[in-house]
C-alpha cells in the first residue's frame, strides 16, 4: 500500500510541475494584426454572370 501511495504522489508531483513549467516558459505575443491591400475592383453592372 505504501508503494502505491509513493508512486501516486510522485506521479501527481511530476504532472503538476510539468504543466506549470510549460505554461510559464511560453512567450507572450500580442495578437494585433493589420492587413492592407492596394486592390481596386472593376465593377460592371448589367453584364451576364459566366463561369
Amino acid at each position: 500500500m505504501k508503494r502505491i501511495l509513493t508512486i501516486a504522489t510522485l506521479s501527481a508531483v511530476a504532472l503538476l510541475t510539468g504543466c506549470a513549467s510549460q505554461n510559464v516558459s511560453q512567450p507572450t505575443a500580442q495578437l494585433n494584426g493589420e492587413v492592407t491591400t492596394n486592390l481596386k475592383a472593376d465593377v460592371k453592372l448589367g453584364e451576364t454572370i459566366t463561369g
